[in-house]
């Protein structure tokens, strides 16, 4: 049992590593970085187009040239939401309906991620990008051309397909970080796409430092091996801000008198940041723990997201009239904190449950491997 974590039976279980381990650094056929204390996970092949043998730089640019699209193609959903009031007054539509042009990118972005995960399996993930980035400049050139005749329906239609264009970049990003990175190099780079993705620049540098050093002193205390339910400990400080964020939210937004906009503002940069650092510690744990159905995993998260938010959308205007904010984001708070106390079991028997999808393989029973 390391540090709480429960063994299985099997000794070969995907996701645990010997990073540190005395014995394997005596080991000479075993590729290390560049200072020789770190053993590389995984371990690079002799191809030259092996991602993992490329320059870091080089590995780098890519990872941020992506990122950067990833980040303009995601804008396409607060941008409209923040502007449901100008857009309801502009196309002379009800709140509602201006709100849920929103809520069908969502479904859109949720229900095409069934379709890029196969396809960047068959076609590889560079085309699927490359089709994203294309579809998304078609769309968004498609919805502003709406502007001139008013047509909401026609706008609504665009939204949809914005949300299929950025389909492949909620669901493949995170999985490219596998590909290009050494388990010991992923913590800053899942944190610098899942600020791309979410927001919340200014907090890269401290998710990924906080990350990376919490594993890195649980690994020399488990001996130098290295197991992903490490990276669970980021949903410590999401569990902090996420509470502060979703009471402090509602109780400030139904006494705004009483309270002021700065404060309401500083609470929803809290959920903000919880936000961003519950998404870096889920990527990163799927990431290591199950990297041969890493894209799979995430799917099935934008999928959920998103079309829990479309549900969401359709129905929390009318719930925020019936039972106000305080109530509504006291719910949302106490949710917030039961998902987050469910890490707690999957720490201590996340080891056990990774064994029992490597007997039984989800590809393998689907045939689809």
């Amino acid at each position: 049992m390391a540090l709480g974590i429960l063994e299985p039976r099997a000794k070969k279980v995907p996701g645990t590593a010997n990073v540190l381990d005395e014995e394997w650094k005596r080991d000479p056929t075993l590729k290390r970085d560049k200072t020789g204390n770190i053993i590389l996970v995984p371990q690079p092949s002799e191809d030259p187009n092996d991602p993992l043998n490329w320059p870091l730089w080089q590995r780098d640019l890519i990872l941020l040239l992506l990122c950067v699209v990833a980040a303009i193609a995601t804008t396409a959903s607060p941008l409209v939401a923040a502007n449901s009031v100008v857009l309801a007054v502009v196309f002379k539509v009800k709140f509602q309906d201006a709100a849920l042009l929103t809520a069908y990118h969502l479904c859109g972005v949720g229900v095409a991620s069934w379709l890029f995960v196969p396809l960047a399996r068959v076609w590889g993930k560079r085309h699927v990008f490359l089709f994203g980035a294309l579809l998304m400049v078609a769309s968004s050139a498609w919805g502003g051309s709406t502007a001139d005749n008013l047509n909401y329906r026609s706008l609504t239609w665009a939204r949809i397909v914005q949300g299929v264009a950025l389909a492949p970049f909620e669901s493949l990003v995170n999985d490219v970080v596998g590909d290009l990175y050494f388990v010991h190099e992923r913590g800053f780079c899942v944190a610098f796409t899942n600020v791309c993705l979410f927001g919340a620049a200014f907090l890269t540098p401290v998710c990924g430092i906080y990350t990376e050093l919490v594993t890195r002193l649980l690994i020399v205390r488990n001996g130098g091996q290295y197991e992903p339910e490490f990276r669970i400990a980021l949903v410590i400080p999401t569990l902090v801000f996420s509470a502060i964020g979703l009471y402090g939210f509602g109780i400030a937004s139904a006494n705004v008198e009483k309270y002021g906009w700065v404060v309401i503002e500083v609470f929803l940069a809290c959920v903000t940041i919880s936000m961003v650092m519950g998404a870096t510690a889920s990527a990163q744990y799927l990431l290591d723990a199950h990297r041969d159905i890493a894209i799979e995993t995430f799917t099935c998260l934008i999928i959920f997201k998103n079309l829990f938010s479309f549900v969401l959308a359709y129905y929390a205007y009318t719930w925020v009239l019936d039972r106000g904010f305080e109530k509504m984001f006291i719910i949302f708070g106490s949710i917030e904190i039961g998902i987050c106390a469910l890490s707690i079991p999957m720490y201590v028997f996340g080891k056990r449950n990774r064994e029992f999808f490597y007997r039984h393989d989800i590809l393998k029973l689907t045939r689809l491997r």
